[in-house]
This record gives structure tokens, C-alpha cells and sequence, in this order.
């Protein structure tokens, strides 16, 4: 067995350290602090704050702004842009190996989930104490507490479809779990490696066919009732419209897609992504879609050239 001793430093910074004072993980906080005191509160929340401080907004870190397999009551999912963070769940590797698993959950920025529950209501907390688990099958758990036996209990399941595993396709590909095989590129786009592709390991995903011309000459192809990619490379603009999203989409040649912000009713806002499009599916809903980049000699590959935006 392995010997850990856990440290708060002066300034409010926590260190992991093994048998020879080595430190194997640190919160490496910027902010400082003044006589921190280091707390486990009751909702399972540990956290760092001022000596001095009554509540949670004086705390330097707290466990629920790093969640790992877990989700409780009054945790938070998604981006966090005032703090710089991204909340999302990890799996385990395995059931006793608790390093980075295979599978996370989290929102978006535009509030889409990376793994879907059929129920969402599965994270709302309630009269009685609950927590969510992905565990390390990439199967959403929801356990509650038994106060009479003073353990959690398995309340209910939310198996994914493969199409819910986060990048099944890799950069640039679609997962349909209607269709056989489950992946394709996106239009313009062929396999990284074909070999891999035809044995159906996806994860190394689509490059493009042919090289964009980045000088005023490309296109851009409209995709609809495709969950919008993964956000964490892209940029948003909330009092742009869309012809000047585009714009300013073909004035970068690292801009790969472009989309509203807010895609209800008409639509609203610029969003704009950089580099790989990950972990696109197909749905059913009818949503506004969004605007690949493309070569304009790809043009005529397009089996549905109504959808181009010229």
C-alpha cells in the first residue's frame, strides 16, 4: 500500500505528497489565500477557504469544481468561462482503477450533452440524497442513499447508444446509429487510416480530400439534424447575424464551421469552430444545422447540393 499524505500549504494550495515528501498532485491555485483552513463539508464538497470566510464564495478550490466519475447535489456540468473551467465527468478505467477512463459526460457550451441521458431529471437533487456515476461501461448510473443501511443503492440505469460515446468517429465524422457501418466522413473528408476504417475502429477519424484554397474560393456545406460538434476549440459572438459569422469564418483558414449561437426559432449569434469537428451524430430533431468548410472543386461530390451555402 502505497502512503499519501495530503498538505495545505500557507498560501491555500493542497499537495498530495508520497513517503519521500515528493508531490504527486497539487490544486496549483493562483489565487492566494489568507490562514486557509481546509473543510469537508456535509455535502461531500471538500474545500479550501479564507480563515475567515462564512460560505462558498470565499473558498480558493473546492473537490466540486473537479469532479471525476461523480455527480452530486449542488455540483455544476459545462463550461465556466468567469472561473476558466470545464466540469464534465470521467469514467474509471476499471472498477478498482480509478485513472481516466474511456467515457465522459458533460455539457457543452451550448448546453448539449456529450453522453445523453434520456432523463435528465436524473441529476436534480430531491428530498432524498442521490448521486450520478458513469461508470467505467460508459453506462450513466443514478444511486441513492439508504439511511438504514448507510449505503447508496442503484435506482436506475441510462445505457448510451454507441452514437453516445463521446468521438466514436473521430475528427470529422458522423455517427448515424441507423445506418451500417455506424460512421462516415463528412462530406469532402476521406479516412485517416482506410485500413482501420474497413475493421470499424473510427477514433483516428476523416481528413479532407482536397486542401481549402483559404482565399476567398471555398465553400461551406449545411448540415441539419446533426447534433452541433463538440465546443471546446471554437469562438462565439453573441451580436454577430449569420452572413457575418461566415464572413468572418472565410477570413481565417483555421475556421473549419460556423453556426448560430442560439439556434431557436430563426436563430441568433455567431458560433465558429477551429481545427478537428468532433463527435457529431445525426438526430432526429430538425435544428438549424451547421456550415462545414469545404473545397469548392468538392462541389460536385455533394449528393444534396441544396444544402450548399454559396
Amino acid at each position: 500500500m502505497t502512503l499519501r499524505v495530503l498538505k495545505l500549504t500557507p498560501r491555500g494550495v493542497l499537495d498530495s505528497l508520497n513517503r519521500t515528501d515528493g508531490v504527486v498532485w497539487s490544486s496549483n491555485v493562483l489565487r492566494l489565500g489568507q490562514n486557509p483552513i481546509a473543510q469537508l463539508l456535509d455535502s461531500a464538497n471538500f474545500v479550501v477557504k479564507q480563515g475567515n470566510g462564512n460560505d462558498l464564495g470565499d473558498a480558493i478550490w473546492q473537490s466540486f469544481d473537479h469532479p471525476c466519475n461523480s455527480f452530486l447535489a449542488g455540483m455544476k456540468l459545462g463550461i465556466d468561462r468567469v472561473k476558466g473551467l470545464d466540469r464534465y465527468l470521467t469514467s474509471w478505467k476499471s472498477t478498482d482503477d480509478p485513472s481516466l477512463g474511456d467515457f465522459t459526460f458533460g455539457l457543452d457550451s451550448m448546453g448539449y450533452l456529450q453522453l445523453i441521458l434520456r432523463n435528465r431529471s436524473v441529476v436534480q437533487s430531491s428530498s432524498v440524497p442521490s448521486m450520478l456515476v458513469l461508470n467505467e461501461n460508459g453506462m450513466a448510473q443514478r444511486f441513492t442513499w439508504v439511511d438504514r443501511t448507510h449505503d447508496w443503492i442503484l435506482y436506475s440505469s441510462a445505457q448510451t447508444d454507441d452514437c453516445d460515446t463521446y468521438a466514436l468517429c473521430g475528427g470529422n465524422g458522423n455517427c448515424n446509429i441507423a445506418s451500417s457501418p455506424k460512421c462516415m466522413c463528412l462530406t469532402g473528408f476521406v479516412p485517416k487510416h482506410p485500413s482501420d476504417w474497413e475493421f470499424g475502429d473510427w477514433s483516428n477519424g476523416c481528413v479532407r480530400r482536397t486542401k481549402l484554397d483559404c482565399q476567398g474560393g471555398d465553400k461551406f456545406l449545411k448540415y441539419t439534424q446533426v447534433k452541433l460538434p463538440d465546443t471546446r476549440q471554437s469562438w462565439f459572438n453573441k451580436s454577430m447575424n449569420i452572413q457575418e459569422c461566415k464572413q468572418t469564418c472565410m477570413r481565417n483558414c483555421s475556421c473549419t464551421a460556423y453556426s448560430n449561437l442560439d439556434i431557436r426559432g430563426q436563430g441568433s449569434g455567431c458560433l465558429l469552430w477551429f481545427g478537428d469537428l468532433m463527435d457529431i451524430r445525426q438526430v432526429s430533431e430538425n435544428i438549424q444545422g451547421i456550415y462545414v468548410r469545404m473545397a469548392a472543386s468538392e462541389v460536385g461530390t455533394c449528393s444534396n447540393p441544396e444544402l450548399l451555402s454559396i
